[in-house]
């Protein structure tokens, strides 16, 4: 298959990095329309950032994409991606992970998190079917999560 033929992705990307001054690394989501990795790691390369120093990828999740936005009434689902943090009393540093979510708004997002997920709190919630309409594209919230790909790649900048 060559590469025109390839359908669109969107790659929620952890990017890491150390800002002037920071002791510590520091990691951030980035989202980016791209139709391999190829294409991730260039579009990824193009992005300025000259304040992250050892600006670098971690990993991502590919997840597949409806075609563009239609112009009609927006879906009753939503995919989240769910920042979940949580604190033990062995460890000075509070522990991560992110959790594809598919629910109707916000609060049940919140309580679907941490139904699957006992012990662990929500940081914070990145609403993935937003974030691709904005790209002019449109996920299908349960067909994206149930065909997610996660790559754990370390990729320098």
């Amino acid at each position: 298959m060559d590469r025109k033929s390839e359908a669109m992705m969107l790659f929620v990307t952890m990017v890491g990095g150390q800002f002037a001054g920071q002791r510590i690394e520091c990691h951030d989501i980035e989202i980016y329309l791209a139709r391999n990795e190829q294409d991730l790691v260039s579009a990824f390369r193009n992005r300025n950032r000259p304040d992250l120093k050892a600006r670098h990828i971690d990993g991502w999740i590919a997840l597949p994409l409806c075609g563009a936005a239609p112009h009609e009434a927006k879906p009753r689902e939503i995919l989240f991606l769910a920042e979940l943090g949580q604190n033990r009393a062995d460890s000075f540093y509070e522990l991560h992970d992110y959790a594809l979510i598919v629910a109707t708004d916000t609060r049940s997002a919140i309580r679907e998190a941490k139904a699957m997920h006992p012990g662990w709190h929500v940081d914070n919630l990145i609403n993935l079917s937003r974030e691709a309409e904005v790209l002019g594209e449109r996920l299908d919230p349960r067909g994206s999560k149930d065909g997610a790909r996660l790559v754990s790649k370390y990729i320098r900048q």
